[in-house]
């Protein structure tokens, strides 16, 4: 259940928030994805997933991998694209995800590898594919 707390900054009273045509709590895929429960979920799906290829990714990448064990050469992401619903549909979203290198001093330096994930707080977040 969400709720409505207020007045800002110093709240004395909260009651549940209804979004206006909505019946029914607010499903949790109906949220926007910058919120730390999606992200989290997110970094979850690709430390389980990317690191199975780690051997293609160091190949391609100039010895570079993803995950755990990747000491100095280690690669990151950043969503590249987020699929939104219309409105509050609460239908699942796909994001897509680019792979860089971490290079102290730069931006991002990618390295053409792209993974999409379907997250899903019902029937799980998973890697759909690279």
């Amino acid at each position: 259940m969400d709720y409505a707390v207020g007045p800002i900054p110093n709240p004395t009273t909260y009651e549940p928030y209804q979004l206006p045509g909505w019946t029914g709590p607010i499903p949790y895929n109906a949220f926007s994805i910058e919120a730390p429960s999606y992200f989290s979920k997110l970094v979850e799906v690709l430390i389980e997933e990317l690191p199975k290829m780690n051997d293609v990714l160091a190949e391609i990448s100039n010895g570079y991998t993803y995950g755990p064990g990747c000491n100095d050469n280690c690669l990151e992401f950043t969503p590249a694209y987020a699929q939104q619903p219309v409105g509050t549909t609460g239908v699942p979203r796909t994001v897509i995800v680019s792979l860089y290198r971490f290079l102290e001093g730069y931006e991002h330096h990618p390295i053409g590898v792209d993974a999409t994930v379907l997250m899903d707080f019902v029937n799980g977040f998973s890697l759909q594919k690279v």
